[in-house]
């Protein structure tokens, strides 16, 4: 009865130690997982930042996909975080998940703005401030005779100098750029109000560059409408990233656990099976000795 009752107590360990590292060998492997989601995570987030700056500066189509295509990640992340976590995580990633829902508003918000505005100089309030700036340049080309050379000459410097800020304030968005325009424009009323001309000759004049004022007033107001949204979306997506790094952090320290455990596991599995292959050796020790003996023993009396 001893022989069989220590195999089964010896076989029971060994079942044990071996569940114990499977179950530590899964852990490890769902702390890997979670550990390259949370890092797609906050990859995703970094280039639904990067896309937006782009985006900002040089609208284009394709960006909007790159944006789309960032934030299919970052939820798909999310759902396989939320699938290995504890459940006591369950409101963060619900938290994340409304963020990633705000930052795709915002960026939709973002491009209705901008198509606004115009992806390219044809389109938008930016095509309609092209048209008007190049009337304001054919002025300035074309003849005209009917002013003095004085008027012409101060007019002509008003509309450079008008065009040149325009560019200058495109470019930088510097406040003062747009107030140098705005001075270069009440200059140039100031002096085509004291222009000789008939109201006929004068009227065209004065519509046209009256029209490329008011277009560069709507660009810089509508520019101005999208300025909020990208600083907006700037700061929800930096927000995140620190529970990007919660979630990693998370997952590194249960990983190291699980590793922890596995090798105690291993550890004590390793000793179980010595010990097994010890006590294996020395019943077959034990046995050999017990029919050795049972063999001599009649072998000598024999003898005798």
């Amino acid at each position: 009865g001893f022989p069989v009752a220590g195999f089964a107590a010896n076989g029971l360990t060994y079942l044990s130690g071996e569940e114990a590292v499977g179950s530590a060998f899964r852990t490890v492997q769902r702390s890997t997982e979670l550990a390259d989601a949370s890092r797609d995570f906050k990859t995703a987030v970094n280039t639904m930042r990067i896309v937006v700056k782009d985006f900002s500066a040089k609208p284009a189509d394709t960006l909007i996909v790159d944006f789309e295509g960032a934030q299919g990640l970052a939820m798909h992340s999310l759902d396989v975080v939320s699938g290995i976590l504890d459940k006591r995580f369950a409101g963060s990633i619900d938290e994340l998940r409304a963020d990633l829902s705000g930052l795709q508003m915002n960026f939709d918000t973002l491009v209705r703005m901008q198509r606004e505005l115009g992806f390219t100089d044809s389109a938008g309030v930016r095509g309609k401030l092209t048209k008007a700036g190049n009337g304001v340049e054919r002025i300035i080309n074309e003849n005209t005779t009917w002013l003095a050379d004085g008027d012409a000459r101060k007019l002509k410097t008003a509309l450079l100098t008008m065009r040149f800020y325009e560019t200058e304030f495109r470019l930088t968005q510097f406040e003062y750029d747009r107030q140098l325009f705005e001075r270069a424009y009440k200059n140039f009323v100031s002096i085509f109000d004291n222009v000789d001309g008939t109201p006929e000759m004068k009227g065209a004049l004065e519509r046209q560059v009256k029209d490329y004022a008011d277009t560069f007033k709507a660009w810089r107001e509508a520019y101005d409408g999208a300025y909020p949204m990208r600083a907006l979306i700037e700061i929800d997506s930096k927000r995140i990233l620190p529970s990007a790094d919660l979630i990693i952090e998370q997952a590194r320290d249960t990983a190291t656990q699980a590793a922890t455990a596995l090798a105690v596991s291993q550890r004590h599995t390793r000793i179980g099976i010595i010990a097994v292959g010890a006590a294996m050796v020395l019943l077959g020790l034990g046995f050999s000795w017990l029919i050795g003996r049972s063999i001599t023993r009649p072998l000598r009396q024999l003898t005798s």
